[in-house]
């Protein structure tokens, strides 16, 4: 009898047991369904961090309590941002959401576009295949957006790579495929017109190439003289070659061409892929990816070689074999800083004093694969990096702008522009 008692009261609390996790679960799924996006993201980041130290650890301490000092939306180090993203239409509605990885699997992965500033009030949007859009009242987006049409243009780019405006032109870097049998790269620049745009070629490197990367461009003004300053990545992706190192190559450089000159110069080379490029009160900095970890952030200088395909960080995809990591000892210029592992390192923007007191002096760093910002504070000879924090965003952010106290971000796993700016 006290055997089938002591049975019974098992069997009733297994069946209490089960209950409460099937309503929890239950509960959760039903209550995350009408969360606010925001929350839902900082709720998935969370479970899959606590997820990774389940698989990891046999500590109960380090299985519940494993996000100390973590900060999340809208909070961070020094100041409480607020988040807002909006959709914009002309990515198409099929390609968002649950589809998101069917997409990817058919190659058209990413919704990406650019940002850049027309004033002080307007901002200038242009996806992957080219099309402008102009947004006239960053005040007011929801209407704003909801208006945008694409101005006609006389080019087809494949893929766009970055845009600027400088003195009332719109210069695009994209890939050229309008010759059947060569891919090239390509920078044109338009006056801007709101009607619409009428390019001219202002750069083509003539060599073709089945992998085309980089192109983020900068206004510099070199010996006195304006012109653009702008990136090409390395030709073979992931098969490291000579022509980084060679100065009878554009690939794998950062490249100057004057404006009132008709040819290009090499301005540095061993590059491997800079996907983000600034200029700011004459010192240059890039952004570049690594090869399997070591993402850099160099401070670029005239003449000088940053080590690609013979010094890096990170190591050989097809094996577990590694390059020479010191870049000094070897005659190469050091990074400022490598991440490791790599965070997909995309943009860099210098903040403005005037966005918040608690943030002066400092830069942004965006990212592809880590979905996340990156603070920094960067030695006063940009020698070394002081600190940087992690401000993580949930999509992989192509491109950055500020403009008028408030921060762009280029969404595209969804297509959004995201709008961060500081609670007063």
């Amino acid at each position: 009898m006290k055997i089938k008692k002591i049975a019974i009261v098992l069997l009733s609390f297994c069946l209490i047991l089960a209950i409460i996790f099937v309503f929890k679960n239950f509960f959760i799924s039903v209550s995350v369904k009408y969360l606010p996006t925001e929350l839902k993201n900082v709720i998935k980041f969370t479970l899959n961090k606590k997820n990774e130290y389940l698989l990891n650890t046999q500590n109960i301490n380090e299985k519940l309590f494993n996000d100390y000092n973590v900060k999340f939306l809208p909070e961070t180090q020094k100041l409480k941002l607020n988040f807002e993203k909006y959709q914009l239409q002309f990515i198409p509605k099929s390609e968002i959401g649950y589809f998101q990885k069917l997409v990817e699997k058919k190659g058209n992965s990413y919704k990406s576009f650019y940002i850049d500033s027309l004033d002080n009030d307007h901002l200038i949007l242009t996806d992957s295949s080219g099309n402008s859009y102009f947004v006239s009242d960053i005040n007011n987006l929801n209407l704003s957006l909801a208006k945008l049409k694409p101005v006609t243009k006389n080019i087809n780019p494949t893929k766009v790579l970055d845009t600027l405006t400088f003195n009332n032109n719109l210069f695009i870097a994209y890939i050229d495929t309008s010759n059947e049998n060569c891919r090239n790269f390509v920078i044109s620049r338009s006056e801007i017109n709101k009607k619409s745009l009428n390019y001219e070629e202002f750069f083509r490197e003539k060599k073709c190439s089945n992998f085309i990367q980089g192109g983020r461009m900068q206004i510099l003004n070199f010996k006195d003289s304006p012109g653009l300053l702008f990136s090409i990545a390395d030709n073979l992706v992931d098969k490291p070659n000579n022509l980084p190192q060679s100065n009878n190559s554009n690939f794998g450089k950062i490249l100057f061409k004057d404006f009132k000159e008709k040819k290009a110069i090499i301005f540095s080379k061993g590059h491997r892929n800079p996907q983000g490029l600034l200029v700011q009160d004459n010192i240059i900095l890039s952004t570049e990816h690594g090869p399997r970890g070591g993402d850099e952030i160099n401070k670029i200088e005239f003449g000088k070689n940053y080590g690609w395909p013979i010094a890096s960080y990170g190591m050989k995809y097809s094996s577990n074999s590694e390059y020479l990591e010191s870049h000094s000892i070897n005659g190469f210029e050091e990074p400022i800083f490598s991440f490791i592992p790599s965070i997909g390192i995309s943009e860099i923007i210098k903040i403005p004093d005037s966005f918040n007191k608690n943030w002066k002096n400092n830069f942004l760093v965006s990212s592809l694969n880590k979905k996340s910002l990156y603070r920094v504070k960067f030695e006063k000879n940009y020698s070394k990096i002081n600190y940087f924090e992690e401000i993580y965003i949930g999509q992989r952010i192509r491109d950055i702008k500020i403009l008028n106290k408030k921060i762009f971000l280029a969404l595209e796993n969804s297509g959004e522009l995201g709008v961060l700016s500081a609670y007063e």
